[in-house]
Formats: structure tokens, sequence, C-alpha cells
């Protein structure tokens, strides 16, 4: 399935939902480098899957921190280990 958040807008990408209510694949976008338009289309996709899984993305860790802050405030798990900042 190819997902468009509108027509207005070139955020395209292929989901593929894992089971008929929670969980869909991602692929054919770049997360080190998210447009404003991906994200949104993104967080439609989150809003009606409620978990999105993405594979190939090879992201260093400060863009990883950049794309996970477009969702929102970061938690910090209070046992797995994590790097300072």
């Amino acid at each position: 399935m190819v997902f468009t958040a509108t027509k207005a807008t070139s955020a395209a990408f292929n989901l593929g939902p894992l089971a008929p209510k929670i969980g869909a694949v991602v692929e054919g976008v770049d997360l080190g480098s998210p447009t404003s338009e991906l994200c949104d289309a993104l967080h439609a996709a989150l809003l009606e899957w409620k978990v999105l899984f993405f594979y190939d993305n090879c992201l260093t860790t400060e863009q990883h921190i950049a794309f996970a802050r477009r969702f929102g405030d970061r938690d910090v798990h209070p046992i797995v280990a994590h790097k300072p900042g």
C-alpha cells in the first residue's frame, strides 16, 4: 500500500500493515533528513497504526534525536543505558 497524506503533498511512502488493527512497516523514507511534509504524513500513519517500524535507515545519534524531537519530548528510560545529553 502506498500512503500519501493528502493529494497536495509529495510525502509518499510504502506502508505495509503487520496486523489488521495495529502496526505497520514504513519503506521508502529517509529519516536522516525528513521534510515537514514527511513527518506530517508519518504522524498521520502513526495515529492510524499506533506503531511504525522503519528498516534500512542508518541514523547517527544526532539524526535520531532530531527526528524524535519532531514528534514531541523524548523520554529517557530509567534503567536502559543511554548516551549523555
